[in-house]
């Protein structure tokens, strides 16, 4: 039988590990019915191993019947492995000494390829940063790189509802695992629908009551320096990735700047870029209210993959290393595009002109003059609607809400030709308020010539008072194309709730926030030559 084809498959082993300290590590292992050796495929995870990420991925018998054995790992203190969990505190030890394992399992190469998304992606970065040999290739999908920029900030902003929702569903597990058929219930209604009164104050008593013994409040507090994140981080344990990496990212996937991020720090490794249009979960080719078309649907992630661990572990020569080693999903015309780099330099600034009331205002190539004003009213704070950072992530319908008085935007021209935006988006914009902080969230949309409007892109930053404008406000990255007589829309708001935390508008932090304590606001926008959106036009190989 060659690598080509397909092996049977044996019902999973359990098997168990002992790390340095003492915590035992239960896994399944997935074999080939084969005498032969094969690589190892690691997939560590929190959530239970049975379930082995096949909210994206095939399930392990896919690539055990591909010539691979397939573990699937509960972290500490997960599924039925012994010790305390606390979110990445312990993976880079734990990596370590589970490749250590890896590397005599019997029936192996010795040889280790890890893959998985989100929590697991971050175990691939710390078991790369641990430095063992039997290490050969990663794929991290969806994952952070600095976890309190990528997962639990954004911008100095916190992602409440995120947030919440994870520590819940972390919580609720530790509550199965006791039998505690009470405190499950209550976690799982609010990992799935936290309430609109919890998130408005996400530091309030009755909220770090119901999560106590999740990292909640510990990430809601802790101040952004210090070795708490740093000691946590993938982007503060490594100079770079040395491993040969496949990246996986989501156009609405809230860690897609962690995904960029690990990308940008990659050595001199073998390394590729992939990034569709999928939001975190699930992976599908519909996204927000749009189908995606056939090429995203995320099958063929599995096949690359493969491929990947193919020509690193098995020394295949499948032309994997011979594409473009950056390879976008184009939203709007529904096909990949291939590039050489990350098209990460702005090519050009559309600068914001008007005052936008019963239409929008207007996107121009020149500097535009004046100011235009808004009220944050914490009683009814703008919503958010298809960010990244939101259940509801992908394009939707947004004309409603750029219609509302808090919700200033601004429209190009209609485009007279079709037209490839690939790569960094950032809104500069000169403002100032009548309190102490204030929060700006921005997103892009593109307007068709009926008038529907759908979001693309989206980024927030948090302002203080004494902070000298223009502030640059990251909306990460995109790749569409524009399509002649569309147009480009910019909107601005000093709220996106409930995905974000409200801004008090006090500068009190945010894990002390009183409801009661929310200030209205009136922030003024300044047009002129620092308020402009600033796109990167490219050329793709399709």
């Amino acid at each position: 039988m060659t690598d080509e084809a397909f092996y049977s498959v044996s019902a999973p082993q359990i098997a168990a590990m002992m790390t340095r300290d003492g915590a035992r590590l239960d896994a399944d292992i997935y074999r080939p019915d084969s005498e032969k050796a094969f690589p190892v495929l690691l997939m560590r995870q929190p959530y239970g191993r049975r379930l082995a990420s096949t909210v994206a991925y095939a399930h392990p018998r896919w690539y055990a019947a591909r010539g691979y054995v397939v573990v699937i790992q509960d972290v500490r203190g997960r599924g039925s492995s012994s010790g305390d969990f606390e979110p990445f505190a312990n993976e880079l030890e734990d990596g370590w000494d589970t490749l250590d394992w890896l590397s005599d399992l019997p029936g192996t190469t010795g040889e280790v390829g890890m893959y998985g998304f989100s929590y697991q992606g971050v175990t691939q970065f710390l078991a790369a940063a641990s430095g063992h040999t039997a290490l050969k290739a990663i794929a991290p999908a969806m994952a952070g790189f600095d976890i309190r920029r990528d997962m639990a900030w954004e911008g100095g902003v916190f992602c409440v509802q995120r947030n919440v929702s994870w520590a819940a569903q972390l919580t609720a597990e530790t509550a199965r695992k006791a039998g505690d058929e009470a405190r499950y219930r209550d976690l799982h209604a609010l990992g799935h629908g936290p309430s609109q009164t919890d998130l408005l104050c996400p530091g309030n008593e009755q909220l770090r009551e119901r999560l106590a013994g999740s990292h909640f409040s510990d990430w809601l507090d802790t101040p952004k320096d210090g070795p708490f994140w740093r000691d946590r981080s993938p982007h503060a344990l490594m100079q770079g990735i040395e491993v040969p990496a496949f990246y996986i990212g989501g156009w609405s996937d809230g860690f897609l700047s962690g995904t960029l991020r690990a990308f940008a720090a990659h050595g001199e490794a073998p390394c590729r870029l992939v990034i569709g249009p999928w939001a975190h979960l699930p992976w599908q080719r519909h996204v927000g209210e749009w189908d995606m078309g056939a090429a995203a649907h995320p099958s063929a992630l599995d096949q690359w993959q493969l491929q990947w661990f193919d020509a690193h572990l098995k020394g295949h020569d499948n032309g994997i290393l011979d594409q473009a080693p950056v390879q976008l999903y184009d939203i709007t015309t529904k096909q990949w595009r291939g590039l050489p780099h990350w098209p990460g330099a702005q090519g050009e600034r559309l600068y914001l002109h008007g005052e936008p009331r019963e239409q929008a205002g207007r996107l121009q190539s020149e500097p535009g003059s004046g100011q235009v004003v808004l009220v944050h009213d914490p009683w009814r704070p703008a919503p958010d609607l298809g960010s990244h950072a939101s259940p509801t992530a992908g394009p939707r319908a947004r004309e409603v809400i750029d219609q509302r008085p808090d919700v200033l935007s601004f429209d190009s021209a209609p485009f007279e030709r079709d037209s490839l935006l690939a790569g960094d988006v950032h809104a500069w914009l000169e403002a100032d308020s009548d309190v102490s902080s204030f929060d700006l969230h921005v997103y892009l949309s593109l307007v068709e010539p009926s008038g529907m409007c759908h979001n693309i892109a989206s980024g927030v930053q948090r302002i203080a008072s004494d902070e000298q404008p223009p502030y640059q406000i990251s909306l990460r990255g995109i790749c569409v194309t524009v399509a002649a007589q569309h147009v480009l829309r910019l909107s601005c708001a000093a709220a996106a709730f409930p995905a974000y935390e409200l801004n008090p508008g006090t500068g009190t932090p945010s894990g002390r926030v009183r409801a009661c304590e929310h200030l209205i606001q009136t922030v003024r926008l300044k047009m002129g030559e620092n308020s402009y959106l600033a796109l990167a036009w490219a050329h793709a190989e399709n």
